[in-house]
């Protein structure tokens, strides 16, 4: 009996300490609504009952934007600006993205549409306006075109490896990821285009524009 009641003893003292346990942060998905009229990832405005409201259908006293272990989902056309780290980001419109980095540190970029790098040439970032960054293995895929601007002002770098599955990157500036597998099209146009990467093209297309 003695062993019983010590054995109930400890099951009890287990209960009692797992609710101090720390619990998981979850993933949640944010959707761009564009409320505020700005263009900043995390910008607010003070609505009339006195709380803030950001772009992403949140309201409060501090209304979260998209951190690292979630989704950042675009389904009208936006212009946004700023650092910010997701998980994954899901493009459905046309996404012009102006000065700043933006991490998508999970593994899937889906982009049916349109992703525009606009750089306004002002607050580079090693040398470069505009910076998307894979920090892990990402595949970009969704059948849409990614628009890199300016040689000084575009950039895709990252540890990972880069995966184009079926979109068409075109433009100017800079591949730097660990390794870049193309299985659809690459467009170098309106100036010169770099791939410093090791490259496997055995599925895809390079295209060199006459201008």
């Amino acid at each position: 009996m003695r062993r019983r009641r010590c054995a109930w003893a400890a099951f009890h003292a287990a209960i009692a300490v797992a609710p101090l346990a720390e619990a998981p942060v979850r993933a949640a998905e944010f959707i761009w609504d564009g409320a505020t009229n700005l263009s900043g990832w995390a910008a607010t405005v003070q609505t009339a009952s006195g709380d803030l409201q950001n772009n992403w259908g949140r309201t409060g006293s501090s209304p979260p934007a998209p951190g690292a272990a979630d989704s950042a989902i675009f389904p009208i056309d936006a212009t946004t600006t700023g650092a910010a780290t997701v998980a994954g980001l899901h493009n459905f419109a046309t996404l012009t993205y102006g000065q700043g980095i933006l991490a998508v540190s999970g593994p899937v970029l889906e982009n049916s549409n349109t992703i525009i790098f606009a750089g306004d040439g002002a607050g580079q970032i090693f040398g470069y306006d505009d910076v998307l960054a894979y920090p892990a293995a990402t595949t970009l895929f969704g059948g849409g075109t990614l628009s890199m601007v300016e040689i000084n002002e575009s950039r895709l770098t990252g540890s990972g490896a880069l995966t184009n599955a079926d979109n068409i990157i075109r433009g100017q500036g800079l591949i730097d990821v660990a390794s870049f597998v193309n299985q659809a099209t690459l467009r170098a146009e309106g100036g010169e285009l770099w791939v410093e990467s090791v490259v496997d093209n055995s599925a895809g297309e390079i295209i060199v524009a006459s201008d």
